[in-house]
């Protein structure tokens, strides 16, 4: 096996771009008859960087190894909106927001939080209800902190292997749909003190204030300081607030496997054509690591256009196989 090269390449971007007057989809309040509007908002500003490394350690007549990193990050911030008005909601879902808001990363999501004291400890009224703060309160961005990703080859003879992994590390995604499946019921994890709280309830006839069991808030307080040790009804948990329907949207895939054979050309001197090449491909084989419940996408978004971080019905992750036939004439 004769050894022929090998080479590495790195490649280092840095921009800036800046832009002016976008078309951006509006929505408008339900009360002024319309769903949305269209406006030419001010100055957005893009920078970061992005990282490419290429390489070939191994290449021979009969085998060969080509390997690829990509790694960006990107760091937007509104600059401008539009005159006489600073922020801007591009998407509404619930009491959910994708606001233009200048000063801010694009694409900032707000919606109602549990409400918190000055230490940071979760409160609840004297029955045991989630207090919770207006629907202006900051939920995070859709922006993530970087992406990347890392695929090679490897070539034997006349076969070729290739896989894709690609990651998204960090990024806010509101899931409608987790939100709509535990306020039903419907998921395991509301099950969780559903029993006990039957059996004191109904059973026993136990009042509310002096339940037995139940479900209890692991990390609640009273607003005078002390715990909040009441068992109370278990959908409580799920009060009218958008911060428990919020994640991290990090994660890690692998994208695609693909095994392939080209025909060898002693064969293809005998037919009308100068290549065949025979591949398997599988694409969206598994998700390695996520912060999403197991069944919601973190990819997933219910709008295609400017607004991105909510998801409200989006399909299961989906794997898919097929073949691949190419001709050459």
């Amino acid at each position: 096996m004769k050894y022929i090269y090998s080479y590495i390449e790195l490649t280092l971007t840095y921009y800036r771009s800046d832009a002016y007057d976008l078309i951006t989809k509006v929505a408008l309040p339900v009360p002024s008859g319309y769903s949305f509007k269209f406006l030419n908002t001010g100055h957005v500003r893009n920078q970061g960087w992005e990282v490419v490394l290429s390489a070939t350690p191994v290449k021979t007549k009969l085998f060969e190894w080509n390997a690829n990193i990509n790694w960006a990050r990107n760091r937007s911030k509104v600059i401008k909106v539009v005159d006489g008005n600073p922020n801007v909601q591009l998407l509404k879902s619930s009491n959910v927001s994708i606001m233009l808001e200048e000063g801010m990363p694009y694409g900032v999501i707000r919606g109602r939080a549990w409400k918190r004291d000055d230490q940071g400890r979760k409160l609840v009224d004297s029955s045991g209800k989630i207090l919770v703060t207006d629907n202006t309160q900051y939920l995070g961005c859709a922006e993530p902190k970087w992406t990347g990703s890392f695929g090679s080859n490897f070539r034997i003879q006349n076969f070729t292997v290739s896989f894709l992994f690609d990651a998204r590390i960090g990024g806010t995604l509101y899931s409608g749909t987790w939100n709509r499946a535990t306020t039903a019921g419907v998921v395991a994890e509301s099950a969780e003190g559903r029993e006990g709280y039957y059996l004191s309830n109904v059973i026993y006839g136990e009042s509310s204030a002096k339940a037995t069991s139940g479900y209890q808030y692991p990390d609640a307080y009273f607003e005078d300081g002390t715990p909040c040790l009441l068992f109370v009804k278990p959908n409580n948990r799920y009060a009218s607030f958008d911060e428990r329907s919020v994640f991290d949207a990090s994660y890690i895939k692998f994208r695609e496997l693909s095994v392939a054979y080209s025909l060898p050309k002693s064969i293809l001197k005998k037919l009308p054509i100068s290549g065949l090449r025979l591949a398997v491909v599988g694409r969206n084989l598994a998700i390695l690591h996520q912060n999403t419940p197991k069944g919601i996408d973190p990819e997933a978004s219910s709008s295609s256009g400017n607004a991105q971080g909510i998801e409200y019905g989006g399909m299961p992750p989906v794997s898919s196989v097929g073949f691949d036939i190419k001709l050459t004439f």
